[in-house]
């Protein structure tokens, strides 16, 4: 194998941008015709795809089977690398000769939401069928799948003509079966006469056609109110599963339609009934943003602490997509008061950390759950930890590290907190650099939306963090992103870590006191480091007092690549102005951040990918960066 095509293959940047410069044949392939293009797409390598796209590389050329580099990502699941294909003119349509596979019917098979929204917007037609006559909206109807199939209903899936005369009042688009049952047909061709007489005739209601659809399941797939309320009254039964292990309920949750919710609830279904991938009701009302549902569900005494296959809770749910109130609505319906717990409860292991200069963090076991105690080193700055945790306590906020209980001594209280075992935010990017993030993603849209809304829960309450640093950012595989270690208000600039100056405004440097504002230029520099993945000023060969001087008027600021998009850029260069007031409120920066990813799949998102970069200092009118690109 040539040099560019196991370098694309490895996903190896630097060594693939060498070889371009050098002049090497963008388009070469394998034996079988794998072209560096194909090979980095198959391997979801998107910093590759768009460099090679860059040198004009052919992003619809097929391997010899007829695969091209979108199907290869499609198969792989590769969001991302799709996006960057279909950005540079791949052919949405494009198919596997054998079969007649396009990407959006593998997408749509696979039950990849995201990649099905996206090859919608470059306009998949979902028309196209397969060698076997199968069309994108059979494959999602197979398989349950049914957020899918009514993206595909809604862009004008193939419908098949029913056996059923339609009555006047169908106004839904129906969804094709690949089976005939009467009273399945009736519920597709919203027939309500023919399904009063079938009903009449005891037509068995549970019956289930050939792929496990059952007529109730299908007739909240339809949103058919009329129809589930006519089959809840004639027996059907709503705990029955479909062909993919889901209910009506779960069903409807997706859908969004309260009214079906409301009436299955009202006949006493599973509340907890979960699909093929153990999603609750709750948990897919929330992923689609169906707050009203979210609350009917917990009304219901929904169980919010059930996880699905990815092991996320309904309240992770909601912050990885970008749902604030129904976060706010889920953290106050789980959380708990903190109580008073006896020392002897708590089996103390070793030291995770410092937890700032002045306390001990440490591992423990409290009531068979691992837990993380904090203390006060000397207990004279007890009161500051106390206080840290006042603020805690009275934000109450989901993006934060939640106050489990206290033990009893007034003077040296420990504090019961998550254990975050994945480490800080800081350990996270040191390992994305080495190339060894290991299993667990943590993804810059996850991570930025976690610390904005943390920041404006803090500041509403009239908090301030005061050290708001990417080592504050815990990380776990159980409690997602969190943050921690609120600052002391009685901290002087003189006692601070020369470490702690790098994300420090310049008006604190210059004596001023801490302020929302200062927390939101801390929160710029942390949007710097998810860029680049380096420590602020990493490159800076200057002494410490030279650079706490240059921060504290201005001269230098970190900056991001030129790599990343142009509005989070911007997001970045307005929390980082000199003048605080120019800087945004942490409001402000949600509503930014909810209007840019709220209607976009997370793996979806056009997101920066470390290149190389020449380095540049900044000027204090911000013309320039610490990364930008000449």
């Amino acid at each position: 194998m040539e040099a560019l095509l196991q370098f694309a293959q490895d996903g190896n940047i630097n060594e693939v941008m060498r070889l371009l410069e050098s002049g090497a044949n963008v388009n070469v392939s394998t034996e079988d015709g794998q072209s560096a293009v194909f090979l980095a797409s198959k391997n979801g390598h998107g910093n590759i795809v768009k460099l090679l796209v860059k040198y004009d590389a052919n992003v619809n050329e097929p391997n010899n089977l007829g695969w091209t580099p979108l199907i290869a990502a499609a198969v792989g699941r590769h969001v991302n690398v799709s996006q960057v294909l279909l950005e540079a003119k791949a052919d949405p349509n494009g198919s596997i000769p054998l079969q007649g596979l396009t990407a959006l019917y593998i997408a749509a098979s696979d039950g990849n939401e995201e990649l099905v929204t996206l090859l919608l917007h470059y306009h998949a037609d979902v028309a196209l069928r397969t060698n076997a006559d199968k069309s994108p909206l059979d494959a999602a109807l197979q398989k349950g799948h049914t957020s899918i199939v009514h993206l595909l209903v809604a862009a004008g899936g193939g419908v098949r003509t029913s056996s059923i005369e339609t009555s006047p009042a169908s106004g839904d688009v129906a969804t094709p079966l690949t089976y005939h049952d009467a009273l399945l047909e009736a519920i597709e061709a919203n027939s309500i006469p023919t399904i009063v007489r079938l009903l009449k005739a005891n037509t068995d209601v549970n019956r289930c056609g050939p792929d496990g659809t059952s007529p109730l399941c299908h007739a909240a797939l339809l949103s058919q109110e009329a129809i589930v309320g006519m089959l809840l009254i004639a027996h059907a039964d709503g705990n029955q599963p479909n062909g993919c292990g889901g209910t009506a309920l779960t069903i409807a949750a997706s859908n969004g339609n309260g009214t079906i919710v409301d009436m299955l609830l009202q006949d006493g279904v599973n509340i907890n009934a979960t699909d093929r991938n153990r999603n609750t009701p709750l948990l897919l009302a929330v992923k689609h943003g169906h707050e009203q549902n979210v609350q009917k569900l917990l009304d219901a005494r929904a169980d919010a602490t059930i996880r699905n296959a990815d092991n996320e809770t309904a309240l992770i749910v909601a912050m990885k997509c970008f749902r604030r109130n129904e976060a706010t609505i889920l953290h106050a319906a789980v959380s708990q008061f903190p109580t008073a717990i006896d020392p002897v409860e708590l089996q103390v292991g070793g030291k995770l950390g410092s937890g700032g200069q002045k306390c001990l963090v440490e591992r423990a076991t409290y009531r068979g759950i691992q837990v993380a105690v904090k203390s006060a080193i000397n207990p004279h700055d007890t009161p500051a930890l106390v206080a840290e945790f006042d603020a805690i306590s009275t934000c109450n906020s989901p993006y934060m590290i939640s106050l489990l209980g206290v033990t009893g001594d007034p003077d040296r209280p420990h504090f019961v907190v998550d254990y975050m075992d994945q480490g800080t935010l800081r350990d996270h990017l040191n390992k994305k650099l080495a190339g060894s993030a290991g299993l667990l993603s943590f993804s810059t849209p996850h991570i930025v939306w976690v610390l904005a809304n943390a920041l404006q829960d803090l500041h509403a309450k009239g908090f301030v963090h005061r050290d708001f640093k990417s080592d504050n950012i815990l990380l776990s595989s159980i409690h997602h992103v969190k943050v921690a270690h609120l600052g002391d208000a009685n901290n002087r600039v003189m006692d601070m870590a020369m470490a702690d100056m790098l994300w420090t405004a310049p008006e604190v440097l210059l004596g001023e006191t801490a302020s929302a504002a200062s927390d939101v230029y801390a929160f710029g520099v942390i949007l710097t480091e998810l860029d680049t993945l380096q420590r602020p000023y990493w490159d800076l060969s200057l002494d410490p007092w030279t650079l706490t001087d240059n921060l504290r008027k201005g001269v230098i600021r970190p900056s991001v690549t030129s790599s990343c998009p142009e509005w989070y850029k911007e997001l970045a260069d307005s929390c980082l102005k000199f003048n605080p007031v120019d800087r945004p409120a942490a409001k402000d920066i949600v509503e930014i951040l909810q209007s840019q990813w709220r209607a976009t799949p997370v793996h979806a998102m056009h997101f920066p990918n470390l290149l190389e970069s020449k380095v540049v200092a900044a000027t204090p009118s911000g013309g320039g960066g610490l990364y930008d690109v000449e």
